[in-house]
């Protein structure tokens, strides 16, 4: 006798399945959350904080001699009529330009060009004053003194200025920063020694340095009184000073 029957699950076996398919899947999410883990105590970033850190500074300077003298020349002019005036001043400038043609190591400009009149104690006009001032700038200190010789016939000679050249400044910061560079690495590298360290990395680098910007010196003269036209040249001599190119460089490494 043959007799039909239905084995109905049980809940408790239901949830032996359920226990089974977590225990099989468990390991995989714990694996996932472990690899995680490592990665990110593994950051290179994070690693490098851990290792000392040592700020350092060096420094390279040299003293050059200045190759750039400017010459400012002035010219004043007085008169009844403020047209008279401003060709007398355009006149001079004209032959000023005839005397000191422009040139690779020559450049000249004209300055402080005006016609202004002149008034008495009480206000009434009495005809017109012109200035004008004719510049020259060159890397040829003796052909500039000779000029400014030539040129004092009929401008006076009112500021004499010595600079150093950008040219001759980036050529020289140029061979002070390899200079520079290399007293760093050696500083550091006596450091890294003189701390137990076996080598180190640069993390971070400034430059710095004064560069000997351009800055007035030498001879300061004060305007003269206005002179006639066909007056002696004067003799002017020129000697230039020394500046100072500073290039230094700090930043940190770290030891390893």
């Amino acid at each position: 006798m043959t007799s039909n029957s239905r084995v109905t699950p049980s809940p408790s076996s239901g949830l032996c399945a359920l226990f089974v398919a977590w225990s099989i899947l468990m390991p995989c999410c714990v694996a996932a959350q472990t690899d995680s883990s490592v990665t990110v105590q593994l950051d290179p970033l994070s690693a490098s904080v851990q290792h000392p850190q040592l700020t350092l500074r060096a420094q390279a300077s040299a003293s050059l001699t200045q190759d750039t003298v400017t010459l400012t020349l002035a010219k004043d002019v007085q008169g009844k009529n403020a047209q008279a005036v401003n060709q007398l001043l355009a006149r001079a400038i004209d032959w000023a330009r005839e005397q000191a043609p422009a040139s690779d190591t020559l450049r000249v400009s004209t300055h402080a060009f005006r016609v202004m009149p002149v008034f008495t104690r009480d206000g009434k006009m009495n005809g017109w004053q012109g200035h004008a001032e004719f510049v020259v700038e060159s890397r040829d200190i003796i052909a500039a003194s000779a000029l400014a010789t030539r040129l004092s016939e009929q401008l006076v000679l009112a500021n004499v200025a010595f600079s150093l050249s950008s040219q001759a400044r980036h050529a020289e910061e140029a061979r002070l920063l390899t200079e520079v560079a290399q007293a760093f690495r050696d500083r550091a590298q006596l450091a890294t020694t003189a701390f137990g360290f076996k080598q180190y990395v640069i993390q971070k680098i400034d430059l710095g340095g004064s560069g000997a910007a351009p800055v007035a010196s030498g001879m300061m003269l004060r305007a003269a009184p206005m002179q006639a036209d066909g007056a002696q040249p004067v003799d002017v001599p020129m000697v230039p000073d020394s500046v100072s190119v500073t290039v230094s460089v700090s930043g940190t490494v770290g030891l390893r």
